[in-house]
């Protein structure tokens, strides 16, 4: 995660994903047509600059605040040791509600029919902010067609926009929710916060809820992400599965 000014403007995240399209924010005024950056105005222009900024942006223009590791995971420990599995029930709501309101502040400033774009970009904010590196994997026709959803940047892999070329390829099928398989995270933040020798079941729990917010706001039906691997257990990466 970047820890200063030189290394936000290097990120490629930044350079390639939002500085190139990110909807200005000043432009949206009532003598602007927006002819220039080329998308809606997002209904709360606010929101839409708060979740965008770097994150030392956020830090110097006090939108956010800093909270360390210990902090987050003694919040989390006396929420689970007094509610136990409920807690990780309320804990994966709280996600759920925050990843569905950023899904939302994306979809108004990119438009509805730009999923992939939207969901490239979350990925990347994801990475910024430290929770991790999120890769979103679609199966369309049984295997013989698939897409992965990951930041600007990211080694490995391809992203494929599932939008845009629908026109050119009409076999090609759009983003879809049936078509969801997995998602991957690696180096999760909330994993390496429970790594130990008392770990003992996936923990991912806000992570969790913020994907599955946000995947379910994105596509406007509700689904539930399962946690099947964990990097706090040992398996090198976490791994979400749709609840069929």
């Amino acid at each position: 995660m970047p820890n200063n000014d030189n290394d936000n403007e290097k990120n490629p995240f930044w350079e390639e994903a939002l500085m190139n399209d990110r909807p200005e924010v000043k432009p949206f005024g009532p003598d602007s047509a927006n002819a220039d950056v080329g998308v809606k105005p997002p209904a709360d222009i606010k929101s839409f600059a708060d979740l965008t900024l770097r994150p030392m942006d956020i830090l110097n223009n006090r939108a956010g605040v800093l909270m360390c590791k210990s902090t987050l995971h003694a919040l989390k420990k006396t929420i689970l040791d007094i509610l136990g599995p409920a807690g990780a029930e309320l804990i994966r709501y709280a996600g759920s509600q925050c990843g569905a309101g950023q899904c939302h502040t994306l979809l108004a400033a990119y438009g509805p029919s730009n999923k992939s774009r939207v969901l490239e970009l979350y990925c990347g904010l994801l990475y910024e902010w430290g929770w991790g590196d999120v890769w979103v994997h679609f199966d369309f026709k049984g295997g013989e067609d698939q897409a992965t959803i990951k930041r600007a940047g990211s080694q490995g892999g391809s992203t494929r926009d599932r939008d845009q070329d629908q026109d050119e390829d009409e076999d090609r099928a759009p983003l879809a929710l049936r078509a969801l398989s997995s998602i991957s995270i690696r180096d999760s933040f909330e994993a390496r916060l429970s790594t130990g020798p008392g770990a003992s079941e996936p923990s991912c729990h806000l992570l969790g809820g913020m994907l599955e917010g946000f995947i379910s706001a994105l596509f406007g039906k509700k689904v539930r992400l399962k946690e099947v691997e964990c990097a706090s257990l040992g398996t090198g990466r976490c791994l979400f599965v749709p609840v069929k």
